[in-house]
């Protein structure tokens, strides 16, 4: 059994930003600084000699401390939050796409079977809390906290160098968006981007040499 714990702080100065702006191209430019902080905990535990499990759990608080020309999402648009100039001040606002927790759980068992093969059967489950899915941060699309199962059965013969596994992504066909975004040439208005949800089953064959 073995337990990791990391701690983490570090700095960005002018982290660069893309983000697109609407029309047909994107607002690069520097945030003035961003700053990452959180826990990582590992944990491993060998049950038995066939039953392995491992977990990984993160927290990240990771942020702008300091931006003050951000290109503006629609909600802010709205409320009137725009400068003169039309930019926004992100300053204290999170990073997009960026979850505050993070998870997965991995369960690996094996046996022998019919005499000489070796068969894997592993479970794993990764999970994301709620987090923005627009590069502009817009708080009016948030995709809420969720868990992907995957599962993999792996038949190997003893002493041999390959493999057949059999993979299953997605088990539980979970619906999800991986992000959103503007409609090009049409201000104030958004799209999906890239949607997600079907299960995916993949058979694979593999060989060491």
């Amino acid at each position: 059994m073995r337990l990791n714990v990391g701690v983490f702080y570090g700095t960005y100065d002018d982290l660069q930003t893309s983000i697109f702006n609407g029309s047909i191209g994107f607002n690069v430019g520097n945030a003035g600084k961003a700053i990452q902080k959180g826990i990582d905990v590992e944990f491993i535990w060998q049950a038995t000699d066939d039953l392995s499990i491992t977990a990984n759990a993160e927290y990240l608080d990771f942020y702008y401390d300091k931006f003050e020309g951000a290109a503006c999402s629609l909600t802010e648009v709205y409320e009137g939050e725009a400068n003169e100039d039309g930019l926004c001040d992100w300053s204290g606002d999170n990073l997009a796409w960026v979850p505050e927790f993070k998870a997965v759980v991995a369960v690996e068992h094996l046996n022998d079977v019919m005499g000489s093969y070796e068969m894997s059967n592993t479970l794993i489950v990764n999970y994301k809390s709620e987090h923005t899915i627009d590069s502009s941060n817009e708080q009016g699309f948030l995709q809420d906290g969720y868990a992907l199962v995957d599962y993999r059965l792996k038949l190997t013969p003893e002493d041999s160098d390959w493999h057949v596994a059999l993979t299953v992504t997605n088990l539980l066909d979970k619906d999800y968006e991986i992000y959103i975004a503007k409609i090009p040439l049409n201000t104030g208005a958004y799209a999906n981007g890239m949607h997600k949800k079907a299960r995916m089953i993949n058979l694979e064959f593999g060989y060491s040499f």
